[in-house]
């Protein structure tokens, strides 16, 4: 496998995809209904971290914790209008770079990841529509 270190504006994506759902963000057995600076501070900060772990992994096996400290990390929204479909890509890019870590199916950000890309596959064009369940008789549209 390949890891590259993920840019802040992609962190700044995943935040924004997580911000615009309709409802709060379930995962790791709690919802996040606080949106505020520190949230975004902290889940940037995390999500750095992890792929920053991942990459360490496939560079150098015997990494260093101290080498992944993230002194800061100040959110900002990205301006352009985000489909599903694109916002699905991206997170499977983030998980793509950073799936390499040896922890990373216990991380928060694998968690995070999961929870958003469950959301977003609801938000997608026909979902609404398409029938739960499906036998011969109903056809396919």
């Amino acid at each position: 496998m390949s890891a590259i270190r993920i840019s802040r504006d992609h962190v700044d994506l995943l935040l924004t995809l997580a911000y615009i759902q309709r409802e709060p963000l379930s995962y790791r057995g709690g919802e996040l209904r606080h949106w505020d600076a520190e949230w975004f501070r902290f889940a940037g900060i995390d999500l750095i971290r992890t792929n920053l772990r991942s990459v360490q992994m496939v560079d150098t096996p015997e990494w260093d914790e101290a080498d992944t400290y993230i002194p800061t990390f100040t959110y900002g929204i990205p301006k352009n209008g985000i489909s599903p479909a694109f916002a699905l890509k991206q997170v499977q890019y983030y998980e793509y770079q950073t799936c390499d870590w040896s922890e990373w199916d216990k991380s928060d950000a694998k968690a995070f990841c999961d929870a958003l890309k469950s959301r977003l596959i609801s938000r997608l064009p026909g979902w609404e529509e398409a029938p739960w369940g499906w036998h011969r008789d109903m056809g396919l549209s």
